[in-house]
């Protein structure tokens, strides 16, 4: 899963069964397993998720439970400096599951380290942690990529709008002009979208 340039980093209880079937599949991976914290003493439960889909792969039905992640955001803020310091990666991918002070930790010293960001917003509900956070517009964005299905990014856009993210039009006027998102941009748009019903909803 993993090559010898990336780490994954995340938290577990290596004495209950989930962490000591991830630390298994870890080694069975000849992957290194430097990147999970490790709690020692202590009852957390390592975080799961299990779910259900259909012959095509559509989602039947998923439970999870990512309590640790957000309780112990802390201790993964100091693990996370100190992998930094230690390998000095070029990109961070984070998604939804951690707090959303992990996330604005793991922002605000982008520019301080000097890494990218790729975001996963992970599901329709976690998505909206996104517009919680003090985020700079292009071309001072701190996320370079984000990988949203359709949903998501509409769940994204209105959670945005409801939190008047988008009222700054000096600012805004100005980026748009600079891309280029004109008449001629928008009818590209519309040839490119015609094909999909599900797009052209959001042309509307």
């Amino acid at each position: 899963i993993f090559n010898n340039d990336s780490l994954f980093i995340s938290i577990i209880n290596p004495s209950d069964f989930q962490g000591k079937s991830i630390l298994s599949e870890f080694k069975n991976l000849n992957t290194p397993d430097e990147g999970l914290l490790k709690l020692t003493d202590d009852d957390s439960r390592t975080c799961q998720y299990n779910s259900i889909h259909y012959n095509n792969g559509e989602l039947v039905v998923s439970v999870a439970d990512f309590n640790l992640i957000e309780e112990k955001d802390n201790l993964l803020q100091k693990h996370f400096l100190n992998l930094f310091n230690k390998y000095k990666p070029s990109t961070i991918i984070i998604d939804s599951n951690i707090s959303i002070k992990f996330m604005q930790f793991i922002i605000n010293n982008s520019s301080i380290l000097n890494y990218k960001i790729i975001y996963e917003p992970t599901s329709i509900k976690k998505s909206l942690k996104l517009s919680n956070l003090s985020l700079n517009i292009y071309p001072n964005n701190e996320i370079q990529l984000i990988t949203p299905n359709i949903k998501e990014l509409d769940s994204i856009y209105k959670s945005f709008e409801y939190k008047d993210k988008f009222n700054d039009i000096d600012n805004w006027f100005n980026i748009l002009d600079s891309l280029g998102i004109n008449t001629i941009f928008r009818n590209r748009l519309d040839s490119i979208c015609s094909n999909s019903n599900i797009l052209k909803n959001y042309l509307t």
